[in-house]
């Protein structure tokens, strides 16, 4: 009897190059929803950020409500000496320099017996907080101060307003009653640290992280000038040298690569920005400027500004942020990339979104 042999038909098989098509697919697909989950993200975060904004705009109207005016950033020792006394008209404030409490040839100075009283606040043995000696209020910490106070106690990162006795309201009593705080701001994003860290005499006063972002809120306030009557994000150093405010995240304004300088509108003077002569038209002219680094943490960076490489010092930019334009030094350049990803209380979302 005959064997039948049941020869069964091979199947085919993928080829090498049906493989690879088959691999590259699935990494641009993989690629795609990556990308598009990186953007959802990065979208959900800018709005977060953007939320928390117009949040701190409420909290800054409800103090102008109750002082008659924003708060300073303390880039101007005057202005920050004038709003106390109109803040906390009943704060006793003694003479003597600031850093000699004995001098009475020195006329009293408000800011300077905060300053004090802010250095004379319990210490905590593990954890900073208070015994603020050598404390250096800017523009990265005025927002945390003036809206939420001082911790609840020594070494907490909750603030709880000030002390509720007006005429001593920046001195700590344990169980006192506080003033009511303008704003809740995170514990777990707020920032107290010592500039430079082998060097605690330098002590910085909380500031605010936005979330994701390793770079604070900064805040800008303008000032009037006395001689012509306009608002200005700044300072003459001399004649014909206007500096705008700035606010250096790091060790060392002329050296840092993150910069933060308060934005004017367009280019619209034909003098220099730094002239007496210029009408520097700002953001947000008479109120205030909040500005954020972005989700790159930046600022700004290093902008070369000519063929030998020069950089200029970034304390004395200037920056048009409806036409992404810098001047320094008599010129005018792009601006740093950095600052396209800023966001603002006075843009609805990123810089770079309201280029001309």
């Amino acid at each position: 009897m005959g064997r039948t042999l049941d020869c069964k038909r091979a199947r085919p098989g993928f080829t090498l190059v049906e493989l690879l098509t088959v691999i590259v697919i699935i990494g641009m697909l993989v690629g795609m929803i990556t990308a598009a989950a990186i953007a959802a993200r990065n979208a959900a975060n800018r709005a977060a950020i953007r939320m928390e904004i117009s949040q701190l705009d409420a909290s800054l109207g409800a103090y102008k409500d109750k002082f008659g005016e924003f708060p300073p950033d303390f880039n101007d020792p005057d202005e920050v000496r004038r709003h106390i006394v109109k803040a906390f008209p009943r704060y006793r404030y003694r003479p003597g320099a600031m850093d000699n409490p004995a001098d009475f040839v020195n006329p009293p100075d408000p800011y300077a017996q905060m300053l004090r009283d802010l250095g004379n606040l319990p210490t905590h043995p593990r954890r900073p907080g208070y015994g603020l000696t050598g404390l250096t209020l800017d523009s990265a910490s005025a927002l945390v101060f003036w809206l939420g106070g001082l911790p609840e106690e020594p070494g907490s990162a909750v603030l709880s307003g000030f002390n509720a006795d007006a005429t001593s309201p920046f001195t700590y009593r344990a169980g006192g009653s506080r003033t009511t705080r303008f704003h809740d701001f995170a514990p777990e994003r707020l920032a107290f640290r010592e500039t430079p860290p082998a060097a605690p005499a330098v002590v910085r006063f909380f500031r605010y992280y936005p979330p994701k972002v390793d770079s604070p809120y900064v805040y800008f306030r303008p000032r009037m000038e006395r001689t012509n009557g306009r608002y200005e994000y700044g300072f003459y150093a001399a004649v014909d040298d206007f500096r705008s405010w700035t606010y250096a995240h790091g060790t060392d304004v002329l050296m840092s690569d993150n910069i933060c300088v308060a934005y004017l509108d367009a280019y619209l003077d034909p003098n220099p920005p730094t002239a007496s002569a210029c009408r520097r038209v700002w953001r947000n002219p008479e109120t205030y400027q909040i500005i954020t680094a972005g989700l790159d943490g930046l600022f700004d960076n290093k902008v070369v500004v000519d063929a030998t490489g020069m950089t200029p010092p970034q304390n004395l930019l200037f920056r048009w942020s409806r036409v992404g334009q810098g001047f320094y030094n008599g010129r005018m350049f792009p601006w740093s990339k950095a600052d396209n990803d800023n966001q603002t209380n006075f843009t609805t979302g990123r810089l770079e979104d309201e280029l001309q």
